[in-house]
């Protein structure tokens, strides 16, 4: 606990709760929404999610190594817009959304995601001295996994929740139901940002 007197490791573990709240609690409804309403099989879904994964994979090296020379606010701030806006289209979900406005958001969010999560962790660890950087690690390790059990428990609540009030109305409904649940995700996005 001694930890969270560093102001900016303090910052960092805020950032990184509300940011794994949100976008892993989200991350939990794509596939669901592509089973569910969409109809498409498991193998389908997890490949129609490829797009935001691509992103991380294009950002993440980029603003790993950038952030040592330029600090990590720029990165995390530009992230955490593009999550926002990605995560928007899905706010607007029907049964019949085209699957290129879908993919191309999780794209965006992905590019985001690249952007945010090795800064947060790069800016947490780097004002630590040597011998606090173990416990500052497993530190962040222990409220990334926390948060992002919280983040899929809350979610799935406000999902089923939103479902039963859908369940006679037949997929638009559901859809609905879906596009509810990701509004309480990118206001936590932008809460974050």
């Amino acid at each position: 606990l001694r930890l969270f007197r560093n102001r900016t490791l303090s910052i960092a573990v805020i950032t990184m709760t509300l940011f794994m709240i949100a976008f892993f609690g989200a991350s939990l409804l794509y596939p669901q929404y592509f089973i569910g309403v969409r109809g498409e099989t498991t193998l389908m879904a997890g490949l129609l999610l490829a797009p935001q994964g691509l992103g991380a994979m294009l950002t993440m090296p980029i603003a790993g190594r950038l952030t040592d020379k330029m600090g990590p606010g720029k990165f995390v701030m530009t992230g955490l817009a593009l999550i926002t806006g990605g995560m928007i289209a899905f706010t607007q979900l029907t049964a019949e959304t085209p699957y290129w406005i879908l993919l191309g958001s999780l794209l965006i969010q992905g590019l985001g995601m690249g952007m945010t999560m090795m800064p947060i962790m790069s800016a947490a660890l780097a004002t630590l001295k040597n011998s606090q950087v173990p416990d500052g690690s497993t530190l962040m390790n222990v409220v990334q996994q926390t948060a992002s059990s919280i983040g899929t428990a809350v979610i799935s609540v406000l999902l089923v929740n939103n479902l039963k009030s859908a369940a006679t109305g037949g997929m638009d409904a559901a859809a609905s139901g879906f596009a509810n649940t990701f509004i309480v995700a990118v206001v936590l996005v932008a809460v974050t940002l």
